[in-house]
């Protein structure tokens, strides 16, 4: 079929039904105050060159979100741009292991880039050790029983 009968917007345009919906709640954090946020009332773990700051959701939000902080000296662009693509589908798969939603600051030391699974097996260690970490932090403690 031509595009030639059909108006200038609609011409080469994608069909709709493979456009992805976009959901109401993004799954990423967006914004300096939002890291500061997690970086400063979350709970931090080091595995390597990758850190993660986890922080517990804003009323709400009902998603765990991710950030990620990288910079230059880690390496170029490109180099950058496929560590936090390794990284977002390391944490895509790792995101069931939150019991409540959270938001993750994910932070990236200068280190040569690894694979999938190397990413895979670090994220998951430091989802199970932040989560510990948050888990007991935010526990309410019953003074009057330690008292007592």
């Amino acid at each position: 079929m031509s595009d030639a009968g059909k108006p200038k917007s609609q011409r080469n345009a994608m069909p709709s039904a493979i456009v992805a919906p976009k959901s109401s709640v993004s799954r990423t954090l967006g914004g300096r105050g939002t890291f500061k946020r997690v970086l400063d009332y979350g709970v931090r773990s080091w595995d390597g060159p990758i850190g993660m700051s986890i922080a517990p959701n804003p009323e709400g939000v009902t998603t765990s979100r991710l950030g990620i902080s990288i910079g230059r000296p880690v390496g170029n662009a490109v180099k950058r741009n496929r560590i936090k693509r390794l990284l977002r589908e390391s944490f895509r798969e790792a995101r069931s292991h939150f019991s409540t939603p959270v938001d993750v600051v994910v932070l990236v030391k200068p280190h040569e880039t690894m694979t999938l699974a190397d990413y895979r097996g670090i994220i998951s260690r430091l989802v199970e050790r932040t989560c510990g970490k948050l888990s007991r932090k935010t526990s309410p403690t019953d003074e009057s029983e330690t008292k007592a």
